[in-house]
């Protein structure tokens, strides 16, 4: 007896599955045959692409950034050999700012003399002459213009030398 429910069990299984599989064709079948009566769906056309206006830039009036004398320094002096800024001599007032915080007020003509008016950050006023230093680099007055004042300042680079830059400050609109 015991075998012959060891036998119906699995020819039941067998039908089961084959039950199941008859199913999920039919299935299938149905979605197919749907699917082909569904109307696809129109594709809209892409749009019109404006053409890009043309520009032209040109810049041959200005200095190439990019060149190699540009990254090359003016002046170079070694810090080593002692040659550099006077670090003892007295510190002018206006060492105690950044040169971007100074505004050149305007100038004074005296004789033959050129002075030049900054305002400091608090809204103090100085007067300087070429010689003056000014700025936190070292930096000293080489020429005073009715619109802006040339400074040279000296900066320590990482090879450990000083390297002479040039900088201005224009007198404020």
């Amino acid at each position: 007896m015991i075998r012959k429910f060891s036998l119906i069990g699995p020819l039941l299984l067998v039908l089961l599955v084959t039950g199941c599989q008859q199913k999920e064709k039919e299935n299938l079948s149905q979605f197919v045959a749907d699917a082909g009566k569904m109307k696809a769906k129109e594709i809209e056309p892409l749009p019109n692409i404006k053409p890009v206006e043309v520009f032209a830039y040109s810049a041959q009036e200005f200095a190439e950034p990019f060149n190699v004398e540009n990254l090359k320094p003016k002046q170079v002096v070694s810090a080593r050999s002692g040659v550099g800024p006077d670090t003892n001599r007295r510190r002018e007032p206006l060492e105690n700012y950044p040169l971007d915080s100074l505004t050149m007020v305007g100038t004074l003509f005296r004789d033959n003399e050129r002075r030049v008016v900054i305002k400091t950050p608090e809204g103090a006023v100085q007067t300087a002459v070429v010689g003056n230093y000014i700025g936190q680099n070292y930096g000293k007055i080489e020429a005073i213009d009715e619109n802006e004042i040339v400074v040279k300042e000296q900066v320590l680079n990482s090879a450990g030398t000083w390297v002479g830059r040039d900088a201005s400050i224009k007198v404020a609109q």
